[in-house]
């Protein structure tokens, strides 16, 4: 391998939001998902979100705002309907402090996100 085929693997990523969904496995029961949000923090901060009063059956609304990554399959990927692994999205959109909703199992436990504001 050259140095730049070095550099290329270290320090370069064409779509992290392809690579990623891909790589994880995420998809609607074996076709591409839509779209997916990364939410940019550690297990315990989103934990937390569960520890504020339901808004409504088991969703919950963060009360501190997070960073997060908006992934959603390009247009033509989705008109020819492909399927894993050939699913492909858009440069993931950052979205800066935003506030989220999730939905917490029984346990406290953050199982679904809902979406951002």
């Amino acid at each position: 391998k050259t140095s730049a085929d070095m550099f290329e693997k270290e320090h370069l990523v064409a779509n992290l939001c392809t690579q990623v969904m891909i790589d994880r496995g995420l998809n609607d029961d074996g076709s591409c998902k839509w779209s997916n949000t990364f939410i940019k923090a550690p297990l315990k901060a989103v934990t937390n979100v569960c520890k504020t009063p339901a808004l409504k059956g088991n969703l919950h609304r963060s009360t501190t705002p997070f960073d997060l990554i908006y992934c959603k399959q390009t247009m033509e990927n989705a008109a020819k309907k492909a399927k894993p692994p050939h699913c492909e999205y858009e440069k993931g959109e950052f979205k800066a402090h935003k506030i989220i909703e999730i939905g917490c199992d029984k346990k406290g436990n953050p199982i679904h996100f809902h979406k951002f504001l």
